[in-house]
């Protein structure tokens, strides 16, 4: 009995020990965002675009949108008669659309850093 008990213990401790030694640290967000946010600059090689909100000064940056790869992204074309369509963008075509569009307005969903930028999920144009 006194044996087993002591060979519980240790296993115990074994887990819980291995729990401890692997933890990975902790990547989270604080807040998740869908609003409108006017552009201000590209900045292509850091991948992510200046931003401020609609009704803030349009030449100061307030904070940053960062793209990755895997970032979707549609631009609206309208054809007239209240005919349009959403075609999908590339990485690259992001950036250009941004280039394009300074000072104009962009929505975007994504989640809130501790840093206050954003990381996107999604831009529209």
């Amino acid at each position: 009995m006194k044996h087993k008990l002591v060979q519980m213990l240790i296993i115990a401790t074994v887990l819980v020990g291995g729990f401890g030694l692997s933890r990975q640290p902790a990547e989270a967000q604080i807040i998740k965002v869908e609003s409108s946010y006017r552009i201000v600059t590209v900045d292509r090689p850091g991948q992510r675009i200046g931003v401020a909100l609609p009704d803030a000064d349009p030449k100061e940056r307030q904070s940053w949108v960062y793209i990755k790869p895997h970032t979707e992204a549609s631009m609206r074309k309208y054809y007239g008669d209240g005919f349009f369509k959403d075609e999908k963008m590339s990485f690259n075509g992001i950036f250009d659309a941004c280039d394009q569009r300074i000072g104009k307005l962009f929505k975007v969903k994504g989640g809130r850093d501790f840093d206050g930028s954003i990381n996107a999920k999604k831009v529209w144009f």
